[in-house]
């Protein structure tokens, strides 16, 4: 059987709704059935997941052509983790705020879409929101322009109440879309913003807490409010992203856990 690749883009063109705490939530998933899973940090201005994954390759998104090889690279990730057949992994990039046009004008000067179909590389896109009407529309704009990527939609509930997503929920359009089989969503589960960025700016790793190392320090109530909202992000994304579990040792989860120097697969 070929082997075939998965690259992960975490967008939604806003900042401040999530992408990088769904981004650990994905990580800590592939951790779990121990899934290599490669990691570009394209957010130069945060650089969150290289502050807490030292194994994350940094991307600069720039409008300067001499910066162009460097979002190259992402492919080069993915085409190599399809190489390495039964050992192989997949990428997950994440994205900056107004990230969008970087990635989809790479996609279309480089026929990044037709290229990855003939190559064994699966697009999806994972666009986080939080009910902002201008990112719902960028999103449809999206799923139009590129019929070929896997569309999740993320509704952000720790960033939005209910009510906020009730002319989303009732978008025609959004609807024709989910019944066409063309996109999903999901909803990600609420956590107290503070919690996840106490860990963040400590470089705390999701699964640090998850074996209680962080314990004594966060405290019994940040403890178990991460712990339940892995094992809730975990089923959503089984949901969208079923994996088996691998039988062979993970470079992620061997090395990249445990905050080697030397970025993984590159």
């Amino acid at each position: 059987m070929v082997r075939k690749a998965r690259l992960h883009i975490v967008t939604g063109d806003k900042g401040n709704v999530g992408k990088s705490a769904w981004c650990a939530a994905m990580i800590e998933y592939y951790r779990q059935y121990a899934n290599p899973l490669q990691l570009v940090d394209a957010d130069d201005d945060s650089q969150t997941l290289t502050k807490v994954y030292t194994s994350a390759f940094p991307v600069t998104l720039s409008d300067d052509i001499a910066y162009a090889h460097l979002v190259d690279s992402i492919y080069e990730m993915a085409h190599e983790e399809v190489r390495k057949k039964s050992k192989g992994g997949d990428v997950l990039v994440d994205l900056p705020a107004g990230g969008e046009k970087f990635i989809n004008r790479w996609i279309d000067e480089c026929a990044i879409t037709e290229r990855a179909e003939e190559d064994g590389v699966t697009l999806y896109k994972w666009w986080v929101c939080d009910s902002d009407a201008y990112s719902i529309e960028l999103f449809e704009e999206s799923v139009d322009r590129y019929p070929s990527i896997q569309h999740i939609f993320l509704k952000n509930m720790g960033r939005s109440a209910s009510i906020q997503w009730h002319s989303f929920d009732s978008n025609e359009n959004i609807q024709a879309l989910v019944e066409a089989g063309r996109i999903q969503i999901i909803e990600i589960p609420a956590i107290p913003p503070s919690v996840l960025d106490d860990l963040r700016a400590d470089g705390v790793q999701l699964k640090e807490v998850l074996n209680d190392v962080t314990y004594k320090k966060f405290g019994l109530s940040k403890s178990m409010r991460v712990k339940g909202w892995v094992r809730n992000t975990g089923s959503a994304i089984q949901s969208v992203l079923p994996l088996r579990k691998r039988k062979i040792s993970s470079p992620f989860t061997e090395a990249a856990n445990e905050k080697e120097t030397t970025p993984v697969g590159v």
